[in-house]
């Protein structure tokens, strides 16, 4: 590990660094250095060489040794260090620009989940807020425990875009404001939303939006996101809140409608520990499947 590295354009030094150029202008060996500062001769090549940290104790030596505050030394430390975290963190979203080139940027951008922006870098910090990860390969797991039929969701791709599209309907219904969860009016509502199968959604979905806003239910339409063979999704986010998102692109009127109908459905039993997916057969046909109720992470 060396006692310096250079990181945007600037140079970030070990406290190590200092201590070997104090040691050559006093003219001492590392041992009498050492000994003056009782350490171990491996522990004072270890520091010098930027192998080991400047502790506390190491900085209070150092003080009453050469005259200077305990602060310089640790906070030489502290800036090193962060300089070292950041540039790991820096290479680690490097490697993942497999994952970031697999997203549809257009789509998002699109939606307003990030702005334009050419620097790969800053995108990937965007997209980890959004998404609430760490990585963006966390994406390419099972990481809200959604237990996807392999039927439909085979490999890592499509693991990935189902996980980013749920993701970001659940945001979207996070920052939605609804009503308190009323059993009774969702009832009514979805018996009223039997009535506009069929009907222009442009016209009529809004006002089904409305009521079940009003009832706890935050209904949110998104695009298709290509790779997730997911239609729809259905989450309570709490116990008095609930998520539904619907696949909003559909030439079939009836079929898109009978989809909202049957995620709509799956909210009167209120099972508050499920999750509700509706899976497309393919990409090109967006044919419909029966929905399939999995566990989710318990509220």
């Amino acid at each position: 590990m060396s006692n310096k590295l250079e990181f945007n354009n600037q140079l970030f030094f070990h406290p190590g660094y200092y201590i070997r150029e104090i040691i050559d202008d006093r003219n001492m060996t590392q041992k009498e250095f050492a000994h003056r500062l009782e350490v171990t001769e491996k522990n004072l090549s270890d520091l010098i060489n930027g192998k080991a940290l400047v502790s506390n104790r190491i900085a209070s030596r150092l003080s009453n040794m050469l005259g200077t505050s305990v602060e310089v030394w640790l906070n030489l430390q502290k800036d090193y260090d962060s300089a070292v975290l950041e540039l790991e963190r820096e290479k680690e979203m490097k490697q993942e620009l497999e994952y970031f080139n697999d997203i549809d940027h257009d789509y998002f951008l699109k939606l307003g989940v990030v702005g334009e922006n050419s620097d790969k870098i800053e995108l990937l910090k965007a997209y980890y807020n959004y998404f609430a990860v760490s990585s963006l390969g966390v994406m390419t797991t099972d990481v809200m425990n959604m237990h996807y039929n392999s039927n439909y969701i085979k490999d890592k791709q499509s693991i990935f875009a189902a996980n980013i599209w749920i993701q970001t309907v659940l945001n979207f219904g996070e920052q939605t404001v609804t009503g308190p969860y009323n059993q009774r009016k969702l009832k009514q509502s979805i018996t009223e939303a039997r009535k506009l199968i069929g009907t222009d959604p442009a016209l009529t979905f809004p006002v089904l939006q409305e009521r079940l806003t009003a009832v706890g239910v935050a209904l949110i339409p998104l695009s298709y996101l290509k790779w997730s063979n997911v239609n729809g999704v259905v989450r309570w986010i709490s116990k008095e809140k609930a998520v539904v998102g619907i696949v909003d692109r559909h030439i079939d009127l009836d079929k898109f409608w009978r989809n909202v109908m049957r995620l709509l459905e799956q909210l009167i039993e209120r099972k508050t520990t499920k999750t509700i997916i509706d899976y497309v057969d393919n990409e090109q046909s967006l044919t419909y499947k029966n929905i399939q109720m999995v566990s989710q992470i318990n509220i």
